[in-house]
């Protein structure tokens, strides 16, 4: 009898740390801002609305609060139906 393959590890995401994300992630740590604001969070959000061409951007820490604030912004709210 052959032996059992191991199981199949399909990655989710490939990081790439460099020396500049290191750093970046040492500033963060001993400022002390790693959870809900910092000179980073606001950057970013702007970054990224720039190149997406909207006014406004918003980071969120998981794809709850994501829907959560999408259905806020739509006027969704009790009562209605979503499909």
């Amino acid at each position: 009898m052959s032996e059992p393959l191991p199981p199949l590890r399909i990655p989710v995401a490939n990081p790439t740390v460099g020396k500049r994300e290191a750093a970046y992630v040492a500033d963060c740590l001993e400022s002390n801002w790693i959870s809900s604001a910092g000179k980073y969070l606001g950057a970013f959000e702007q970054t990224f609305a720039t190149l997406l061409g909207g006014g406004h951007a918003v980071a969120v820490g998981n794809g709850t609060v994501a829907i959560d604030l999408a259905l806020a912004a739509l006027g969704i709210g009790t009562g209605d139906e979503v499909i």
